[in-house]
């Protein structure tokens, strides 16, 4: 038991990441743009970043969204709802009941019964999800603390 991690070494954490992140590559873009061209909402820029904190962000300029490769652990529904969850930030770049109305426009269903019964639904996903970050988090400060190393070495 390392960390904390008895199934896993970091080399099959980094594994797994390579793997999610390939497919990401491959499904997120397509996924991104036909929701884009269907609701008429248009960023400038879709980024796919290894975000701890969300699986989906937003600049409030319109400029930029950002989708965690993470979203590909969960049911296409479900990456659908981020990914409108963050088109409609492109117009309502806040939380007020006006961007509900908007999103539970955009999903055909009200937005906020939606994300609950997501959760509900997707609650032991929740957990692996929270667990696999807890794992790329580890993985990542092993590497900084090896390349911290390796530079008092080298210096």
């Amino acid at each position: 038991k390392v960390n904390g991690y008895p199934r896993f070494g970091w080399v099959d954490i980094l594994r797994f990441q390579h793997f999610v992140e390939a497919v990401a590559q491959k499904v997120l873009p397509c996924r991104f743009l036909y929701l884009e061209n269907e609701k008429q909402l248009f960023a400038e820029t879709l980024t796919l970043n290894w975000d701890f904190r969300a699986l989906g962000r937003c600049w409030f300029d319109g400029s930029r969204i950002n989708l965690s490769p993470y979203l590909m652990i969960y049911p296409l529904p479900y990456i659908d709802m981020v990914i409108l969850h963050e088109l409609a930030h492109l117009r309502y770049p806040h939380h007020r009941a006006t961007f509900w109305k908007f999103l539970s426009q955009l999903l055909g269903e009200d937005a906020k019964t939606a994300t609950k019964n997501c959760y509900m639904i997707l609650g032991d996903r929740n957990k692996s999800y929270r667990y696999l970050m807890e794992g790329f988090r580890w993985v990542d400060s092993c590497f900084k603390k090896k390349q911290k190393r390796l530079t008092k070495i080298s210096s």
